[in-house]
Formats: structure tokens, C-alpha cells, sequence
């Protein structure tokens, strides 16, 4: 059974999802349209529970972002709908509090030493960079199982030593390299990500090469240099202007030959905007990336024997991006909630689920096993590090 949904979740023309759906008519054989995901959620409601969020982690010091976290993300997973269903997100906030304390204080403890013993920093900096692999591993595993769907939780098979050699080890070969392994280390980021998921007892794949990621890093090559040395010049110019601004200001300083406390701010918005401005410059490098750097992951991700279609654009992504920006700044921020919300419905409406054959298969005979798996990890005491 296909159905399919336009953008606001009300039934509509499947022949654009039928059309997209081939990228993958190699990989999926039953000839079936994909079946598109839809995001229903709308700006204004998630603003109410946004501005409740931030206001309590304000008054909390910080305690109820665990709760405002949970509150968050079963909105956006009840409002992405696969087939006509929902996602569930069934953490508990104190495990996801848990696992923060314990990166505070992996953090706050690398600081101090840095602060009270400078020579004892160096040995943490080793020991943080083997600890982040297996934070971030046991984040991983934390999300995805309770995350859930059609009442089947997903799953994330941990192994310490991959994501040591994933995150800690393989990193070291892309300066030694002049930066050209940082392709293939990408494509071994999401191979590790991809491979170690799986949706009840059946696995996800991921098929990219590293020769495609080199293609795609290779091939935004251009857009980076041109991207680069616009910002550069834009920060050469500003740096000029600032420097102009800051000698016609220094005669009229004061006595002491400090400038004045108006001299101080200009300095200081001119600071804002030339970071501003050099960030915006390499906004269509992120989105140009993003994009297609999605497609490259969801098109060759597999969930058994079937797989997905995405088929986002950058010069569409970048568009967003840069509303999102200008909105946020303009609205002091209060705006986060519908770019949020915006971004969430565009990556939606433009990736499919593509079945390989009959998707009643992935739900059946699952539940004995998925229940078990649920009572191992909560007595392993899994926790959510943020990362």
C-alpha cells in the first residue's frame, strides 16, 4: 500500500514522488512508488513549546534542558509521518541529565587541570580524545533506542573499538595527508553511523565509496576557493574600514589617549559584522555541502532490501539557510522555532522511503526480540551524553 501527502499532509499528486522515487529504481525492485516522508508540525506551535523550554532551562540554570530536549524532539518525531505514521521518542529526561553531568564533568575537569595545573592538560587532552568516542557511542545508542516507529524501536549495535577508530585514530591521517583524506574519512563517518543502525532486527547498509565522497568534496572545490576568497576580501575590506574608523576615532579620544566609550562600541559592532559577514559568505559553501552530502548518504543507505531517495537542492537549501538567518537576527532570535520547523519540513518533503519488497516483513515476528533488547539496555543504564 502507497500513500502519498503533499507538504501540509493532505493526500495529493504522487507522480513528482513516483518520479523522484527512481534515483533508486536500481536498488528497488517492486516497482512501487517511494513513499514519502511529511512533516505536519507549524511554526506557531512549536514557538509555545520553544519559549517554554528555554525559559525554564533559564531558571533552572540549565537542569530542565534535559526535559526541554525530550519535549522537543517528540514534537518533531510525531509530526514526521512515514506511510501515515508518526515517530515516538520515549526517553527518559534524568538518563539524558545523566549523561550530560557526566560530559560537564569530563569537560569542567580538563578545564581546571588546564586552569590549576597547565602541565597536567596535555594527558587529559589523550585521555578526552579517547573518551569522546565512546561518549559519543553511547549517545548514539541512547537515541536510537528510544526512538520508535509503528511500535518497533530502533537500535544501534555499539562497538567501542570502531568508534575509537572512527572519531580518534583515523583523524590523525588527514593532516598528515594535507587534508586529502578527509573524503574518505567522511564516507567512514557515515558508514559507521548508517551500518551500526538497525530498525528492530533489520540492519541499515550504507553502499557510498570514497571515491564518491572525493567527487563530492572535489567537485565543491571551486565553490570553496571562490567562496574563500570572498569572505577574505570582504574581511580585508572591513579590516581596512575598521582601521580607518579606529585612527579617526584615536584623535578624538580623551586626555589619557584611550578612545571613548563610543569608539569602543563601533569597534566592537564592526567586530560582529565582519564574523558575521565572513560567515555569510561561505553559507552557499554549508548548503552546497549539506545538500548534497545528504543525497550521497540517504541514496545509498539500505534497510534490508529496501533503501531511500533524497533529492534536495543547495541553491533551494542556501535560500532557506539564508532566510533563516536574516529572520533569526532580525526577531532577536525569536524566530528559531519556525526556522526550525521550516528546515524540518523541506528535508522531509523531499526524501522517500523506496521498499524493495513487502514492508510488512520488517514488523513481523520483532516484538520478543525488540522487548529483550529494550531490558538489556536499561539495565546496561544507557545515558544521552549531548554530543
Amino acid at each position: 500500500m502507497s500513500i502519498q501527502f503533499t507538504a501540509d499532509g493532505r493526500e495529493g499528486d504522487d507522480s513528482r514522488i513516483g518520479s523522484a522515487g527512481q534515483a533508486n529504481s536500481g536498488q528497488a525492485n517492486s516497482g512501487q512508488p517511494g513513499l514519502p516522508f511529511v512533516f505536519t508540525g507549524r511554526g506557531g506551535e512549536y514557538f509555545r513549546i520553544w519559549i517554554v523550554n528555554l525559559a525554564l532551562s533559564i531558571l533552572t540554570l540549565g537542569i530542565y534542558s534535559a526535559w526541554a530536549k525530550v519535549r522537543a524532539r517528540r514534537y518533531f518525531y510525531a509530526n514526521t509521518l512515514l506511510d501515515g505514521a508518526g515517530f515516538d521518542y520515549t526517553a527518559e529526561p534524568l538518563k539524558i541529565l545523566k549523561g550530560r553531568v557526566i560530559a560537564a564533568l569530563v569537560i569542567g575537569a580538563y578545564v581546571a587541570a588546564g586552569q590549576l595545573y597547565p602541565v597536567a592538560s596535555l594527558p587529559l587532552v589523550f585521555v578526552y580524545w579517547l573518551l569522546f568516542p565512546w561518549l559519543l557511542m553511547k549517545s548514539l545508542a541512547f537515541n536510537a533506542h528510544y526512538s520508535i516507529h509503528r511500535g518497533l524501536r530502533f537500535g544501534f549495535d555499539q562497538g567501542v573499538g570502531d568508534a575509537v577508530r572512527v572519531y580518534a585514530l583515523l583523524p590523525i591521517l588527514i593532516p598528515l595527508t594535507l587534508g586529502i583524506y578527509y573524503p574518505f574519512w567522511k564516507r567512514r563517518v557515515a558508514g559507521y553511523y548508517v551500518g551500526n543502525h538497525r530498525y528492530g532486527g533489520t540492519p541499515f547498509s550504507f553502499h557510498a565509496t570514497g571515491g564518491q565522497y572525493l567527487r563530492l568534496y572535489l567537485t565543491a572545490l571551486p565553490i570553496i576557493l571562490l567562496c574563500g576568497a570572498l569572505a577574505g576580501a570582504v574581511l580585508a575590506g572591513l579590516g581596512w574600514l575598521m582601521e580607518s574608523l579606529f585612527a579617526s576615532l584615536q584623535a578624538d579620544a580623551g586626555d589619557d589617549g584611550e578612545p571613548g566609550a563610543r569608539a569602543v562600541v563601533l569597534i566592537q559592532l564592526m567586530s560582529f559584522g565582519m564574523v558575521a559577514l565572513f560567515y555569510l559568505c561561505l553559507l552557499p559553501v554549508f548548503a552546497w555541502l549539506r545538500a548534497r552530502g545528504d543525497n550521497l548518504r540517504w541514496n545509498n543507505t539500505r534497510l534490508g532490501e529496501h533503501c531511500f531517495a533524497s533529492d534536495q537542492s543547495a541553491v533551494q537549501l542556501m535560500l532557506i539557510y539564508l532566510l533563516n538567518v536574516f529572520a533569526i537576527v532580525f526577531t532577536l532570535g525569536l524566530a528559531i522555532p519556525w526556522a526550525k520547523v521550516r528546515l524540518a519540513r523541506y528535508r522531509a518533503e523531499h526524501l522517500r522511503f523506496v521498499p524493495g519488497g513487502p514492508v510488512d516483513e520488517l514488523l513481523a515476528g520483532q516484538d520478543g526480540e525488540t522487548s529483550a533488547t529494550a531490558d538489556a539496555f536499561d539495565d546496561l543504564g544507557g545515558f544521552d551524553a549531548g554530543l
